[in-house]
């Protein structure tokens, strides 16, 4: 169990790092969607410290980025990156990443994992979301939403996967 004391500094720099990299870091695939380097430290920081932070971590980091883009908040977005931290908090449940231990089937249960998440989170909850309460056309909200779902389990499982390993290589080393 990590300390409160850790949750809240995680959260902090999670969601300051998730901002940074969302606002100056992400740039735009087509019109709306973006190549968001921010899931793959979302799922990182869930992997640490726990479905929790990555609620915080998710839900903190993607508001501030809709509130400076200057057009409002999209609570679809908000929602859904929120759903995506608690998700990844669980992805590698049983896998001793304290010990170094990060092998292939724990690389399969995190890609394979930040996959389903992002997919459903973007290519089902946003979209549905915005049809219901933002009354979007739902064509352009499920094929936005499965365009962004791709880009997003990609990068997640890109980055994450190199930073988990770097981790449990420097773990074993230490």
């Amino acid at each position: 169990m990590k300390s409160t004391v850790k949750r809240l500094s995680a959260v902090a720099i999670g969601a300051s790092l998730y901002f940074l990299t969302a606002r100056y870091l992400s740039p735009h695939i087509f019109a709306n969607v973006r190549f968001c380097g921010q899931y793959g430290i979302l799922g990182i920081f869930a992997v640490f410290f726990g479905p929790a932070t990555g609620i915080a971590i998710g839900f903190i980091g993607q508001a501030l980025f809709e509130f400076t883009l200057g057009y409002g908040i999209l609570w679809s977005r908000v929602f859904c990156s929120a759903i995506i931290g608690c998700a990844s908090g669980f992805l590698l449940i049983g896998v001793k990443m304290d010990e170094g231990v990060f092998g292939i089937r724990g690389i399969l249960q995190f890609v394979a994992g930040s996959i389903a998440i992002h997919m459903g989170g973007w290519g089902l909850f946003a979209p549905v979301f915005e049809v219901l309460v933002y009354a979007e056309s739902a064509k352009e909200s499920f094929e936005r939403g499965l365009a962004v779902g791709i880009a997003n389990a990609a990068v997640a499982a890109l980055l994450g996967t190199l930073f988990l390993l770097g981790f449990a290589r420097a773990m074993r080393k230490g």
